[in-house]
């Protein structure tokens, strides 16, 4: 049977010994090269950075931003935590605190003073406080959801994903005749199945 997304979080939790912080920087990893990958998100961002790479944290440590993206249009940032969770977990505000804390911040870089204009939060359960819901609506910084049937129906080929070798995930084959469509012109807003994910975006100004 061809191995599948489901697999691969098996996978992680079985080399991690379900160590908690070992399989949150195992999963991290695998969604920073998710979206480093999907065309959806390839398309779009120059960079994906883990935040102990990314050159203007302002801490060693990670403050409850797990990931930073950074748009090829736009040059804009975006703050992404990745949630590792049994699917059974209810996710409860107190869980995106330090993360809507921190992606509330500005920041210093090489262009000047910057902030983030964009959260995103990939998550393995489905299941969300109502706290938690509400603490994501009508923000000043819109926020994106992933979930995990998302990483499901990516066109990334799961079936030949080594975890021991990351950088060599792959697309899976376009269809014979396949008709390619036109990519978008940026900035766009990324569109999710609304049955799977929530996205806010304000418009962007010229």
């Amino acid at each position: 049977m061809a191995k599948k997304i489901t697999d691969i979080i098996d996978e992680i939790i079985s080399i991690t010994k379900n160590n908690s912080s070992d399989k949150g920087v195992q999963f991290e990893r695998l969604m920073a090269i998710y979206l480093r990958t999907d065309p959806t998100y390839a398309d779009r961002f120059s960079d994906v950075w883990l935040w102990s790479e990314w050159p203007d944290k302002w801490y060693a440590i990670d403050v409850g931003i797990d990931l930073i993206a950074r748009e090829k249009v736009t040059g804009e940032y975006w703050a992404i935590q990745c949630k590792f969770y049994n699917p059974e977990h209810i996710l409860q505000k107190h869980d995106i605190d330090s993360f809507f804390t921190a992606s509330g911040k500005k920041f210093m870089t090489a262009e000047g003073e910057k902030n983030f204009s964009t959260r995103m939060i990939i998550s393995t359960t489905y299941k969300w406080s109502k706290n938690a819901e509400n603490a994501i609506a009508d923000q000043l910084i819109p926020t994106v959801r992933i979930w995990f049937n998302d990483l499901e129906k990516s066109p990334i080929d799961w079936s030949s994903f080594d975890l021991y070798k990351m950088d060599d995930i792959r697309l899976l084959p376009s269809p014979p005749n396949s008709v390619h469509p036109k990519k978008p012109v940026f900035p766009v807003a990324i569109r999710v199945p609304a049955t799977f994910c929530m996205s806010i975006f304000r418009s962007k100004r010229e």
